[in-house]
């Protein structure tokens, strides 16, 4: 159960088959878990530049981090997971 009105985008690889029907099979309600086809790069340039997000959460390589600073850092503030 969900204790707060969070939501999630998850931009899967392009080799990653059947996300949708994992996620469909859970008991998340609906519109909890948005799951972003397409380009990692046009995907990135619209998280982040985005109004909506107070909040952004990127699992990758460090490299793929370190490029989303560089090319869309607008004021981001880093922060590590206590985690």
């Amino acid at each position: 159960m969900f204790w707060s009105v969070c939501t999630c985008v998850i931009k899967p690889s392009t080799t990653t088959a059947c996300i949708d029907e994992l996620i469909s099979e859970t008991t998340f309600p609906a519109g909890a878990v948005n799951i972003a086809l397409g380009e990692s790069s046009e995907i990135g340039y619209i998280i982040a530049h985005l109004k909506i997000p107070r909040l952004f959460t990127m699992i990758d390589s460090t490299y793929a981090g370190m490029k989303f600073i560089e090319n869309y850092n607008s004021g981001m503030k880093r922060s590590n997971s206590p985690c």
